[in-house]
């Protein structure tokens, strides 16, 4: 791992113990499966594009399971018209307290999905408590983004990576545009994971 974080520096590095995972009480947390569906610091204007984690000790608790859902596949379940609605620039999303570095600069606006060069909508940032629609016609797009999210169709396309399939030692690299992550609360206090973060590039952005 340390050679890997070499290779990819400048990247962020930290480490997220029991303590952190615990006491953030995120009200984007889905009360059915209790897992939050999040895009990690969706709130920067050049959010890092990949992450690794690596398992410093599981959750031996039956706690911690990571789920992620490709955003291609997710993308497909939604209606045209809200995958327009998505792609345009009409959301305002808060920089939470916690991470505001000045008093100009506590939301961006933008858009919740992007699409590739072929034009497939395939990139996506979400975290609900902190994200705004700005007009009916997104409003409408959030309402079916969440409802999906929360249906059965797209639970069977998401991948729950228990404890057992990631034990010490295990590393996980995801295209944090490219694939919708979540996790179920976790139960072990000894539970451990080092987290890296790198190729920060702004969200790419549809011409109005």
């Amino acid at each position: 791992m340390q050679q890997f974080v070499r290779n990819v520096n400048p990247a962020r590095i930290g480490d997220i113990t029991t303590r952190e995972s615990i006491s953030s009480k995120d009200p984007s947390r889905d009360e059915n499966t209790n897992a939050e569906k999040r895009y990690p610091v969706s709130y920067e204007e050049a959010p890092p594009k990949y992450f690794a984690l690596q398992v410093l000790r599981e959750d031996r608790c039956g706690g911690g399971t990571l789920s992620v859902m490709n955003v291609g596949k997710l993308s497909s379940m939604l209606s045209p018209s809200t995958c327009a609605a998505l792609l345009r620039p009409q959301f305002r999303i808060d920089v939470p307290p916690e991470f505001v570095k000045n008093d100009t600069s506590r939301h961006i606006i933008g858009s919740l999905m992007a699409a590739d060069s072929s034009g497939a909508p395939n990139m996506l940032r979400f975290r609900e408590d902190i994200m705004t629609p700005l007009n009916v016609e997104a409003a409408a797009a959030l309402v079916e983004l969440k409802d999906r999210l929360l249906g059965l169709e797209v639970q069977a396309e998401t991948l729950h990576l228990t404890p057992d399939c990631l034990p010490r030692g295990s590393v996980v690299l995801m295209d944090n545009r490219r694939w919708l992550h979540a996790r179920n609360e976790v139960m072990d206090p000894e539970r451990h994971l080092r987290r890296v973060r790198w190729d920060a590039r702004p969200f790419p952005a549809m011409t109005m």
